[in-house]
């Protein structure tokens, strides 16, 4: 599904950077990559434009519980906890954009500040991913951040990501194994920009479990 700002590309960048959970919430679906490419259990996805609401719920009606209104309003309405993980991806900053309007239900500057506000403030561990803005780094400062560089449709930028914890290691206990098989999904990374992503196979992942849990009895 081709969307503008979407994370078709380089979603496997945001899905190994996901600690262990037993929620999920996708707080700007758009083409949604993330959500379609991810290991689900309990998943919400919300989005503002109904035409964008009204296609997953014709092409993805089970994948998740699919949300018509806005981000901020439906985070502060649910209970959260340290189980659930969020990730961000609204439009961004109008100041780090080549186009003035790109969606239907597209950002101000203000918007963007409400968004930061909400998450800032959340129980639970949030992802956020933009382009670098004064905005964000000092609303988001303290935060961890990962870069890398992706594929837009002219050229190529650094996408920033914005994170409210440490990047995760999966292999603190051995009680996090069976959570992490159900809700991480690992890739190999290409050896360059325009290669794509490759899913790791059972098998590897397998081998990679047995390494981590014979490290943790050493």
């Amino acid at each position: 599904m081709r969307y503008d700002g979407g994370k078709g590309t380089c979603y496997p960048q945001l899905i190994n950077l996901m600690p262990p959970h037993r929620r999920y919430i996708e707080t700007h679906l758009g083409g949604g990559a993330v959500m379609r490419n991810k290991r689900l259990l309990r998943a919400d996805s919300i989005d503002l434009d109904p035409a964008v609401v009204n296609l997953w719920r014709q092409r993805w009606p089970k994948l998740c519980n699919i949300v018509h209104g806005d981000a901020v309003d439906y985070l502060q309405s649910i209970d959260l906890d340290s189980d659930t993980v969020i990730y961000a991806d609204p439009p961004y900053h109008p100041d780090t954009r080549r186009r003035k309007r790109v969606y239907r239900c597209d950002y101000s500057i203000s918007d963007h500040e409400r968004l930061l506000d909400c998450l800032s403030t959340l129980p639970c561990k949030v992802i956020l991913s933009g382009y670098a803005s004064p905005l964000y780094e000092q609303r988001l400062a303290g935060w961890s951040v990962h870069r890398f560089q992706a594929r837009t449709r002219v050229d190529i930028r650094e996408e920033f990501v914005w994170f409210n914890f440490d990047k995760p290691e999966y292999c603190t206990t051995a009680d996090t194994w069976a959570t992490t098989l159900e809700n991480v999904r690992l890739y190999v990374a290409p050896r360059k920009i325009a290669e794509p992503y490759r899913p790791v196979t059972h098998a590897e992942q397998m081998s990679c479990i047995a390494g981590w849990k014979k490290s943790l009895l050493r």
